[in-house]
């Protein structure tokens, strides 16, 4: 079974790839600066942007391969798909956080 791409939504994904990234590296350099309430914000306004945009990238990207049969998607399961990449990369973005406060303690 040979499919084909739709090279606009190539285009289209790659773009939303590359502004999301330039958004989420400078929300998450914001984080390492921020205190209290505020780094909390950050922290999770910087994991909800690179979790919706990898979630973006990707289903514009799926959307680009087009098959000879019809293919549908199961919305729960990208929701949850979604939420779950929301959690990890927060997390990461805390432990980024927490690495970099513990290197800036070390002496040199």
């Amino acid at each position: 079974m040979a499919g084909s791409y739709d090279y606009r939504l190539v285009t289209l994904s790659m773009v939303i790839a590359v502004m999301a990234s330039y958004t989420a590296l400078d929300l998450g350099g914001r984080v390492t600066s921020a205190r209290g309430w505020a780094r909390l914000c950050w922290l999770v306004g910087g994991g909800a942007t690179m979790g919706l945009a990898i979630w973006s990238m990707h289903d514009v990207g799926m959307l680009a391969f087009r098959l000879p049969v019809p293919v549908r998607y199961h919305w729960p399961t990208a929701l949850q798909r979604s939420l779950a990449q929301l959690r990890a990369l927060t997390a990461r973005l805390q432990s980024v956080r927490e690495e970099e406060r513990v290197s800036s303690n070390v002496p040199s």
